[in-house]
């Protein structure tokens, strides 16, 4: 039997329908049906034909599995391994995306100036760390900037007309915690080659705004030096071009543009270890640092140098070559060049009749510049030498001497090399 209303089946004593809740009418099989067949029905009445259509069956539902114990915690580790995958997700979007622009950038660096948090700002940058520069020495100087200016309380980011896609202008107008308002900042921010974590891309501040490329510091040898408490090794020896002439220097790849602190010092003892303040700004910079001796050192450089004088004029006029004076000297060269320039001080009285018979000398006046010259640990000496002297006559054969001393004034430049003070310049 089935339901009139859905054609569920049905179990033929069924009163409601299990499927719809139709009742189901009871059927007198015993009653009398009256046939009528087609004849008997009259020709003006219609007769309409039932066909009765199968009714199709219901697929029974499925009963619901019943899962082990096992099975749901190994459904429940699933499910929580997707949430912690999706949160990472987000995560990873959110933090490769913090970088994707400009004004994300600008908006850490001004968050980041209102807390003084100068460890984050440097990340901000493409600094590249060297001997001189790292985020040690950056902190340190930015919090010197934060005493004295205070922290940023308000500000705005704004971008210029600087725009090419790979770089792009942006200025900062701000107040501070001092009570100065109005300030302006200016920055580049440029995209990086690199993309952050291979897929987002990634900007950075422009570094030339706050570091200085390439600053030549004048070499002095025997002298120590140090930039801000660091020692510039020989590794930074370079030549720089000043003047029409090619010096020795060191050459700093980058430094922080503001004030920094060169000091000196020596093994000897003969400087005065003194700090000497350098400005580091936008221009390229040669620096020639000012060094000065010690009193005492510059007495001993005075004291070598009248004996060097005497010896050299001495063995002039002995005439017994410049080889015997060549341990005066750092340069055999300077040697052979002074010994001539003695000699021919000398001519006139050899060329013009006269015959030299006896020769004093002395130095009888001196001064030692306490200032290094550029060529290294050098003292200038200057000072009269003079001459007294006798000469006989080519024809009369007579003897004369010289009244007035002969003055001839002498500078020379002392060096200390080799455990020992030599000349390096002579002139007279």
């Amino acid at each position: 039997m089935f339901c009139p209303n859905c054609g569920a089946k049905l179990e033929n004593d069924a009163k409601f329908c299990g499927e719809c809740g139709n009742r189901i009418v009871d059927i007198d099989v015993d009653q009398d049906i009256e046939i009528i067949t087609d004849e008997e029905a009259s020709d003006d009445e219609e007769v309409v034909e039932y066909i009765e259509e199968p009714v199709k069956e219901k697929k029974k539902r499925k009963p619901k599995k019943q899962y082990t114990k096992a099975e749901k915690t190994k459904l429940g580790i699933i499910a929580a391994e997707s949430i912690v995958f999706v949160v990472l997700l987000v995560a990873f979007i959110l933090v490769g995306s913090s970088y994707a622009n400009p004004s994300k950038v600008m908006k850490k660096y001004g968050e980041a100036r209102k807390t003084g948090d100068w460890e984050k700002i440097y990340d901000l940058y493409d600094i590249q760390d060297n001997d001189f520069i790292n985020k040690d020495c950056f902190v340190d100087d930015m919090k010197k900037k934060t005493a004295k200016e205070g922290l940023v309380v308000n500000y705005n980011n704004s971008p210029t007309t600087i725009n090419n896609g790979i770089t792009q202008g942006m200025v900062m107008a701000y107040s501070t915690s001092t009570g100065a308002t109005g300030q302006t900042e200016y920055f580049t921010v440029k995209k990086d080659a690199k993309k952050r974590f291979l897929f987002f891309s990634s900007w950075s501040l422009d570094s030339s705004n706050i570091c200085k490329e390439n600053l030549y510091i004048k070499y002095v040898p025997g002298v120590t030096m140090k930039l801000d408490g660091i020692e510039i090794d020989s590794k930074y020896l370079s030549n720089y071009e000043s003047n029409d002439s090619t010096v020795q220097v060191y050459k700093i790849p980058s430094v922080l543009v503001g004030d920094h602190v060169l000091s000196f010092q020596d093994k000897s003892g003969f400087i005065k270890e003194t700090d000497q303040n350098l400005y580091v700004g936008d221009s390229e910079q040669y620096f020639v640092p000012v060094i000065k001796y010690t009193n005492s050192a510059a007495k001993k450089a005075l004291v070598s140098a009248k004996t060097y004088v005497k010896e050299i004029y001495n063995a002039a006029y002995a005439k017994k070559g410049y080889s015997s004076i060549k341990k005066y000297f750092s340069d055999a060269n300077i040697a052979k060049d002074a010994y001539d320039a003695v000699v021919d001080s000398y001519k006139y009285y050899t060329e013009n009749s006269y015959s030299l018979l006896k020769y004093t000398i002395r130095v009888d006046s001196g001064e030692a510049n306490v200032n290094a010259e550029d060529a290294g640990l050098r003292v200038t000496v200057s000072g009269n030498v003079a001459i007294n002297y006798q000469y006989r006559g080519t024809y009369s054969g007579a003897i004369y001497k010289y009244d007035t001393n002969k003055r001839i004034y002498q500078s020379i430049v002392m060096g200390y090399d080799d455990g020992e003070w030599k000349i390096v310049s002579f002139s007279n």
